[in-house]
């Protein structure tokens, strides 16, 4: 037996919803309109409002929301002032001052109230140092001191902010040099003479240095340290010279040489050079591959991979670590001293994909769950100490966190990107309701129109739910996946396979090959299957059993059916339905249930009110719910987690 189910009302004003936490039936606030009244509150959850695509925490403190809404002056003017924004636009940089700058489909503008700016060119990158608000563009480097433009030519850069704020780096792959705005002037800095910006994936900048993070090393550039950059021209003419003694000078510079090989080789039209070029080119590739061990502090890591990067912040994930405290798989942490995270799910292969760790303050990270059923994670970088776990699995991905502790995270369910969002508060007082529910392995399951459950659970059969305990009706010997249709009154028929049909009618339990079934016992299924309705799995598959007002009898297999007229089969394939639709019941009291996308139970009762119940170790994706009445006493069933729960309708 589980415990799972909270309760909340939502109430809709309106095409747009607020969704707030309650105790009973009271409700604390209202979406309305342009009107928004959604505030933080010190509650462990809170859903966002309804549409809500992104969010970012401000250096006020104030949560500016992102939502399908179009965006113009008056819009953004009139949001500006309010306790939680609501802007169609995306924030794209904070600063300076109370400036706010949005990035719209092909322009970048910024507000502060009382005054607009707009960056003079597309934008590829934008950071925030001193004062200032940096953009990089098609041709150049913006920068904007709140009062007026300056601008340097450095074409499509991108720009990384130091530390402490008060500095900017600036790179270009394929440079030679990086670009470093301190004390309100721009310096230049040499690469490292085999390092090649064209395959850097991440520069961190620290106040000593910088970190040149590329797929097959990782390199620290020190500032002040005098470096010859080579000179590839003379290298080539080397290599024409004297192919062995050129192929081997090249060589010596390592892999990043292999931008310089490649850019050669699109321009050179000797075919001896060429030859060489190619040889070069297979020996850097074929190293490249080679397990590479980097040290890390104290600590030593067999093929690292960068997952993340932050204003001088780094997290990798290591196969295999080796440390004076650690040896095994897991994750390095740099915030200025290398640390390895301790506890459960670190020592799994880490994806973040788009989904990045987010930075709640100097000294805490959320990572994001390692797999689907992993948790997302507040770790502390400087100790490797886990603060907090996400005790709700729908949820799995970090978006903006602040300092006071409140985190936003988006659902598991569908595209990431159009996930519904919530906030986590850690050790906040936890206001959820629960329901009673009971909860049970089942490999098939169906409800039949009398109102009776079936159950195939394990090896045992099937089994009947009378209220109380499970009865079993009929043996199956046969392995293979089982599945389950509905007929009239308490009659179900099964399949398991594609092949064995079995048919539950009354009294009698008969099994054998799908047609001779249906042939010897059609007087039965026309009177107990008479408009049955058809499953509709999630890769829009049909399964069932049903029979039409003509007589005919239809069996759905996965991709075909057969028909039965009584003289001979027919075999054709169903149609596929336009969309996949959320299961839906209608209870004794009349209120609709429905799935969302969290995954969690929504009730609608006529007179417009709703309420969502929060159901514990679930996490969204295809569900199937059905009502249950049995004995005048009103039961839910409906599938989540691989798992059957049964749940009383709350009153």
């Amino acid at each position: 037996m589980s415990w799972g189910v909270q309760g909340f009302t939502m109430v809709c004003m309106r095409r747009l919803f607020m969704v707030s936490w309650i105790l009973g039936a009271a409700v604390s606030s209202a979406w309305a309109g342009d009107n928004a009244s959604f505030r933080l509150r010190n509650v462990a959850w809170q859903d966002l409002p309804e549409g809500t695509q992104n969010a970012r925490f401000g250096p006020d403190g104030r949560l500016w929301l992102q939502t399908p809404d179009a965006t113009n002056r008056e819009r953004i003017a009139d949001q500006f002032p309010r306790p939680v924004p609501r802007i169609g636009a995306k924030v794209m940089l904070f600063g300076p001052g109370k400036w706010v700058w949005f990035r719209g489909e092909a322009s970048v503008r910024g507000y502060d109230g009382e005054k607009w700016a707009s960056v003079p060119e597309p934008v590829r990158s934008a950071a925030a140092a001193a004062g200032r608000a940096f953009f990089a563009g098609e041709k150049a480097l913006h920068i904007y001191d709140g009062v007026q433009w300056h601008r340097r030519p450095y074409a499509l850069a991108l720009l990384v902010s130091e530390l402490d704020g008060k500095g900017v780096v600036a790179y270009r792959p394929g440079a030679h040099q990086l670009l470093r705005w301190r004390d309100g002037t721009w310096r230049s800095i040499a690469v490292v003479a085999p390092f090649n910006l064209a395959t850097v994936r991440a520069v961190v900048p620290r106040p000593e240095g910088v970190w040149l993070v590329a797929k097959q090393r990782i390199e620290w550039l020190a500032y002040g340290v005098e470096r010859k950059i080579p000179d590839w021209g003379l290298l080539l003419a080397a290599l024409r010279r004297d192919g062995a003694r050129g192929a081997r000078a090249i060589v010596a510079h390592g892999a990043g040489a292999l931008g310089m090989v490649e850019t050669a080789l699109e321009t050179e039209r000797s075919p001896e050079t060429r030859r060489w070029l190619l040889g070069i080119r297979r020996t850097l590739r074929a190293r490249a591959k080679t397990t590479r061990v980097v040290t890390f502090g104290r600590y030593r890591a067999r093929d690292p991979e960068l997952q993340w990067t932050d204003r001088g912040r780094l997290v990798f994930w290591s196969n295999r670590i080796v440390g004076p405290d650690f040896a095994g798989p897991g994750l390095l942490l740099f915030d200025g001293t290398w640390r390895v995270p301790r506890g459960r799910g670190f020592g799994r292969p880490w994806r973040f994909r788009d989904m990045a760790p987010v930075r709640m303050d100097a000294r805490r990270f959320v990572l994001p769950a390692v797999e689907s059923r992993g948790q997302m994670t507040i770790v502390d970088p400087t100790t490797g100490r886990v603060r907090a776990r996400l005790n709700d699995p729908a949820y799995a991905f970090p978006v903006a966190a602040h300092a006071s502790g409140y985190v936003v995270v988006r659902s598991r369910a569908g595209w990431h990107r159009s996930a519904p969002l919530a906030i986590w508060r850690p050790g906040a007082p936890d206001e959820r309701v629960f329901l009673r529910t009971d909860s049970y392995p089942a490999r098939a399951w169906c409800v039949s129109g009398g109102g009776s459950l079936f159950v195939v659970r394990g090896s045992g059969g099937v089994e009947r739910f009378d209220g109380d305990r499970f009865l079993h009706v009929l043996g199956l010997s046969q392995r293979g996946t089982v599945r389950l249709f509905p007929g009239r009154g308490v009659s179900v028929a099964g399949m398991i396979g594609e092949g064995v049909l079995f048919l539950l009618a009354g009294r009698m339990g008969v099994s054998g090959g799908s047609r001779s079934m249906i042939e010897k016992h059609a007087a039965v299924i026309r009177e107990e299957f008479r408009d049955a309705p058809i499953h509709w799995d999630s890769i829009h598959w049909a399964w069932g059993l049903t029979v039409t007002e003509d007589g005919r009898i239809w069996l759905y297999r996965g991709g075909k059916r057969d028909c039965w007229d009584g003289k001979t089969w027919t075999t054709d394939k169903p149609k596929k339905p336009d969309a996949a639709t959320t299961s839906i019941a209608i209870d004794a009291t009349g209120a609709r249930w429905e799935w969302t996308k969290t995954g969690r139970l929504r009730r609608s009762r006529k007179n417009g009110t709703s309420a969502l119940f929060h159901i514990r170790k679930t996490k969204p994706g295809w569900r199937t719910i059905v009502n249950y009445i049995k004995a005048g006493s009103g039961r839910l069933v409906f599938e989540a987690g691989g798992r059957l729960h049964l749940a009383r309708l709350p009153e």
